[in-house]
């Protein structure tokens, strides 16, 4: 992400993310002790259709953004640009389950302060198009599971599964969603068949 002062910076943080408490010390506080003019977005919704749809109408069309949350929340970013017509520059920081958009684009060593150096390089996102029956149903900044990797990943979306892990260690946080997608794959694997599609 390119600092490009003459455009506004928004941080875009998810309450429901599992790391969500981390984001005030690691990513608010680092940014404010920078000097950095930022205003900060909280996502309203538990829903992705409406969460998106409220991107739609409060972010600014040319805006720097940087998404301290999970995959989850950069897509309904990137989902936001599309339909809104924005021109989004958009970095991502993890602080979800996975995190896999953060670390298609990132190393692990790098932080925020690490998105605005003079030095960074921005490259273009090209969202896979979902359709279901004709219809448009999202675009997919990183990937689309389907089938059982989709049931998998929908346990880790519950609240239930968010409480759970909030509160614990990131060493712990590990351990139970590999645990819970071995026991989600044993449950599943042999019920859950795909209908056709291409």
């Amino acid at each position: 992400m390119q600092n490009k002062n003459t455009e506004p910076l928004v941080l875009i943080q998810n309450p429901n993310s599992t790391n969500y408490k981390h984001v005030a010390r690691q990513v608010i506080q680092p940014l404010r002790e920078s000097d950095q003019s930022f205003t900060v977005y909280n996502t309203k919704y538990p829903d992705t259709p409406d969460n998106i749809a409220h991107m739609v109408d409060h972010l600014s069309d040319d805006a720097r953004v940087i998404v301290a949350a999970g995959d989850g929340t950069v897509e309904q970013v990137i989902n936001a640009s599309i339909q809104g017509e924005k021109n989004l520059t958009v970095g991502v920081v993890p602080y979800g389950n996975f995190n896999d958009i953060a670390f298609a684009h990132m190393r692990r060593s790098q932080n925020v302060l690490d998105m605005l150096g003079e030095d960074v390089s921005t490259r273009e996102v090209n969202p896979l198009t979902i359709e279901v029956d004709g219809e448009h149903w999202i675009d997919a900044a990183s990937y689309a599971s389907f089938g059982l990797t989709a049931i998998i990943a929908a346990g880790f979306r519950s609240q239930e599964t968010r409480d759970l892990l909030r509160p614990l260690p990131r060493h712990m946080q590990k351990a139970i969603r590999n645990v819970k997608s071995g026991v989600d794959y044993l449950s599943h694997a042999w019920t859950q068949k795909l209908p056709d599609f291409r």
